[in-house]
């Protein structure tokens, strides 16, 4: 049984920081804890009666097993998105659980957006100057687990992210709740103009996503239809490819056509 009035110290001993990832063995407990995958029955499936509470939690097992069933111990795994002053808390009653998120290596046919440009799915590859191996995340695959669990045992030394991907999946959650939100007018008629654009940047950036985000400043004004939305746009890139010709030339080929289907959209 859980003591709030334990020493925390362990989980610091034994080297856990933010972006560890969980070993084979902790995963497979937390499986059989039922911690990870979480099953949850729908209220309106609850049945009342003693025979109706051995249906619901047969059915919440059953998801459960199914649920376990789609992990993959070979490619998946989850990481520690907790911070460090948070996760390595002494007293446990101040920080009990600690966030963790699943981590899965990409299908051949699987492209999902990279960077930050998705508020629930990102992809991305490790090492970031490498594209050989991609790995993709559902911000709906994150989950918290009771932070003891870290105390017994150390994080997996055979598969670490670096560090710059560890500060990028962190950020694209933080994200999810702090994005700037631009006026349903404009999103409106942007729409058709952006899914226009998905056929033509793919064809232009065969190399790899070169551009690590794009940024529009507009109104936040809900304009008239007789009203223009006047937009700023610019992108980022990383050192290495802004510094080279062709990337750059072939970025900046995407930021002109962004700009130019903008600015016809109706």
């Amino acid at each position: 049984m859980r003591d709030d009035n334990a020493d925390g110290s362990p989980v610091a001993e034994n080297g856990w920081h933010q972006g560890a990832i969980l070993p084979p063995s902790l995963v497979a407990a937390l499986v059989a804890d039922h911690q990870i995958p979480a099953a949850i029955v729908a209220r309106g499936e609850v049945r009342r009666g003693w025979l109706g509470w051995f249906f619901t939690a047969w059915k919440q097992a059953k998801a459960r097993q199914r649920s376990a069933m789609l992990l993959n111990p070979g490619s998946d795994c989850w990481m520690v998105i907790s911070q460090d002053c948070d996760l390595l808390q002494a007293e446990w009653s101040k920080e009990p659980y600690v966030e963790i998120l699943r981590i899965r290596l990409a299908r051949e046919d699987e492209h999902l957006p990279q960077w930050l440009t998705n508020p629930r799915d990102i992809q991305f590859s490790d090492p970031p100057t490498e594209r050989k191996h991609r790995y993709v995340s559902s911000v709906h695959d994150r989950m918290r687990i009771d932070r003891t669990y870290l105390a017994d045992c150390r994080p997996d030394p055979t598969r670490t992210f670096d560090r710059e991907n560890v500060s990028r999946v962190c950020r694209w959650i933080t994200r999810r709740y702090v994005r700037a939100a631009f006026p349903d007018a404009f999103n409106e008629r942007a729409k058709r103009a952006l899914e226009s654009l998905t056929k033509k940047t793919s064809e232009l950036s065969k190399e790899g996503d070169l551009l690590t985000g794009i940024y529009m400043l507009v109104t936040e004004a809900e304009l008239r239809p007789d009203e223009d939305y006047r937009v700023a746009v610019w992108g980022t890139m990383r050192v290495q490819d802004f510094e080279h010709p062709g990337r750059h030339q072939v970025a900046q080929k995407i930021l002109n056509l962004l700009e130019s289907t903008l600015g016809v959209c109706q």
